[in-house]
């Protein structure tokens, strides 16, 4: 039952981190637009710390400290073994946390010697990878349908909402991926080549790169 709970709360909180990332995404153009030109510029958006909402960021900390108790107690009840750290679920708790804390930007949105609101409510950029906890609602769910909470329901039933789950992560993983992507540029030092031909320059790599995308 304990594990029921646990994994409902995975995909409780993993939808809500996900969508803060999906917020965030838009917040620095709504910045930009707001105090800057509108030559504002992408890379800039990247860079410079943003106050965000307080809301925002006390879903994100639960989250954090959630997803950190999850981790040691699996990881406690595995016997601290390397392979269940290296399951990809361990993983994504992991980088998600991770790159929240790496994120976390200096505090002069709070008054001075308020060190409680230094802890929760920290400035932060918004690029992340906590839009990868996407995968583990997948995952959340389909250990949830393992666990016999469902067999009650109808098969049809059961389908429609695990399909609708699976559109969801495939459909917010590529999208976000890509974003990310684009947003960050080229690699330092990569080059290619491209042909001339009438509907524009075209390489094997950027056919790639739009088929995936």
């Amino acid at each position: 039952m304990s594990n029921t709970i646990i994994g409902s709360l995975q995909m409780v909180f993993s939808v809500l981190v996900v969508s803060t990332w999906v917020y965030k995404s838009y917040y620095p153009a709504l910045l930009a637009s707001g105090l800057r030109s509108h030559h504002y510029e992408v890379y800039s958006q990247i860079q410079d710390p943003i106050s965000l909402p307080r809301p925002v960021l006390l879903i994100e900390f639960i989250s954090c400290v959630f997803f950190g108790f999850s981790y040691l107690r699996e990881h406690l009840r595995h016997e601290c073994s390397i392979k269940h750290a290296l399951k990809l679920e361990c993983m994504l708790d992991v980088l998600c946390v991770a790159s929240l804390v790496v994120a976390a930007g200096n505090h002069s949105a709070c008054q001075e010697e308020d060190t409680v609101c230094e802890a929760l409510f920290p400035e932060t950029t918004w690029l992340t990878l906590t839009y990868l906890r996407a995968m583990r609602v997948q995952m959340a769910w389909s250990e949830l349908d393992e666990s016999g909470v469902l067999d009650n329901l109808q098969p049809v039933t059961r389908f429609v909402p695990a399909s609708v789950v699976r559109l969801a992560t495939i459909v917010t993983s590529f999208a976000a991926t890509m974003l990310v992507l684009e947003l960050l540029g080229d690699p330092p030092g990569f080059s290619d080549k491209s042909l001339q031909v009438p509907m524009g320059d075209v390489s094997f790599f950027m056919q790639t790169y739009f088929i995936i995308g």
